[in-house]
Order: structure tokens, then C-alpha cells, then sequence
């Protein structure tokens, strides 16, 4: 697979030469076999390696570089629609990055760590307001 890019199913066809539905079907059993992750939702999903193929190929630092990009990629949209619309819920997430449920929960925990949003109810209602650090 590519260094540090992400991968969809369509890119990998036009770069093997084969079906996009052939392509998806490689990617998924390269995720089976722990050499790949996938990232976003079925539609907009995209692949990488994982880092224990990093690890065996001594790059762990590319790694992190990756992954460290990731999340500040989705952190902005995050941060920019909680402004306009003064709160995010986690759904909103999901639909605005294209993540799956854990993966927005994930990045929302990270967000508020770091004091950029406060989480304010509880359930189905909670929402993530601007923190102080914004």
C-alpha cells in the first residue's frame, strides 16, 4: 500500500488494474489479516496500514505522523461546526467526518481533553459546546 496516504477501494483498482468491487474485496482481507484499518464509513471508507506493519518495517514514526494528521483533519470540521451551530452531538460527527460510532467517540474524548469542548448533558442529549481554549 501507499506510504502515508490513505487508500480508497477506487484508488487501489485504477492502481492494480482491476474491478473496484476486486479491489475492496483485497482491502477487506488485508483488514482480516491485521495489515490494513479502515477509516470513515462504508461509502467514504479509506485504508491504511496498521502500525504493526510500520513497526516491522521500522517506521513507526511515519505511523504516528499518519494518524496524527488524521486527527487533526477531523478536528477542524469538528471545531468549526460547533461555532456555527454552538454545540456538536456525536451523530453529527459521524455524519460531518465520516467516521463510525468509536471513532467519533474517540475524537470527541481527545477534543475535550485538550479543553477545546465541554461535554453537557447526559444520553441522547448530550452535546459538546466550545471549551475555554477556543
Amino acid at each position: 500500500m501507499r506510504g502515508l496516504k490513505r487508500l480508497t477501494a477506487e484508488e487501489l483498482a485504477i492502481d492494480i488494474e482491476r474491478e473496484p468491487a476486486q479491489a475492496k474485496r483485497t482491502l477487506e482481507a488485508l483488514v482480516e489479516a491485521g495489515l490494513a484499518q479502515t477509516h470513515g464509513a462504508t461509502r467514504s471508507r479509506s485504508y491504511t496500514r496498521t502500525s504493526g506493519v510500520y513497526q516491522a518495517e521500522g517506521g513507526n514514526a511515519a505511523y504516528a505522523r499518519q494518524m496524527d494528521f488524521s486527527n487533526l483533519q477531523h478536528e477542524q470540521p469538528v471545531l468549526s461546526y460547533a461555532r456555527q451551530h454552538g454545540a456538536i452531538r456525536r451523530a453529527e460527527v459521524i455524519e460531518l467526518c465520516r467516521l463510525s460510532e468509536g471513532q467519533a467517540k474517540d475524537l470527541l474524548e481527545r477534543i475535550r481533553m485538550n479543553e477545546l469542548l465541554w461535554l453537557e448533558g447526559v444520553g441522547r442529549t448530550a452535546a459538546c459546546r466550545l471549551g475555554p481554549k477556543v
